[in-house]
């Protein structure tokens, strides 16, 4: 965590960008970089550059934006260990005084100099696990729904369908095998059963006899 003269460090995730903005020294500096493992070395690069050492600096990322958990271990992983996610409603409330009204790089840099928020306790392996196969579960059936409807099309030509027919027996066997793979690790984490990830995708949906 950041002492009074530590550096801090705000992370602003958008969809192909990481937006950073480094405060050390009384200063405030701003860099950018692609959304991405390299993104990050990049980062992590230019704090060097700086005169900054990335292991002691403290880093804040909003919560909620999907990728945050990703970001903060990737940067872990480069060795920059104090790394916090930040609720978007804690960053809007005062912070010495004074409101924050837009939520960017800058804010969370200067928010993690005022309030020097807790570290981020990363989830166990097995939530990174369900998470990873709740999302390919999810791809698989919206897949079969496409490649359904597109059977649906083509239902007088079987040139067509016979290549369709067999892509959706392929992913219905896929689906299955995703599915025994999320009850087995739920069997193995109780823990896991009611985990936000499970919306959607838990249990499955009845089939047709």
């Amino acid at each position: 965590m950041s002492t009074a003269s530590s550096p801090t460090a705000g992370i602003e995730i958008s969809s192909k960008k990481l937006h950073l903005a480094l405060f050390a020294g009384g200063k405030l500096k701003v860099k950018a970089a692609e959304n991405s493992p390299f993104g990050v070395l990049d980062l992590i690069d230019w704090m060097r550059r700086q005169k900054v050492v990335p292991g002691q600096a403290h880093v804040c990322i909003t919560s909620g934006t999907g990728q945050a958990e990703s970001v903060a271990l990737w940067l872990r992983g480069q060795g920059v260990p104090n790394v916090s996610l930040v609720e978007p409603a804690a960053l809007r409330e005062s912070v010495a005084g004074n409101p924050v009204d837009k939520i960017d790089a800058s804010a969370l840099a200067r928010y993690c100099a005022a309030a020097n928020p807790p570290l981020w306790v990363a989830p166990p392996e097995e939530v990174f696990i369900l998470r990873a196969m709740c999302k390919n579960l999810a791809d698989m059936r919206k897949l079969h729904v496409s490649q359904t409807a597109l059977l649906g099309d083509w239902t007088d030509n079987p040139d067509v369908t016979e290549p369709i027919t067999n892509s959706i027996q392929q992913v219905e066997e896929q689906i299955t095998r995703s599915e025994e793979l999320i009850k087995q690790l739920l069997t193995d984490y109780p823990h896991l059963v009611g985990r936000p990830e499970l919306a959607g995708a838990w249990p499955p949906p009845a089939r047709d006899a």
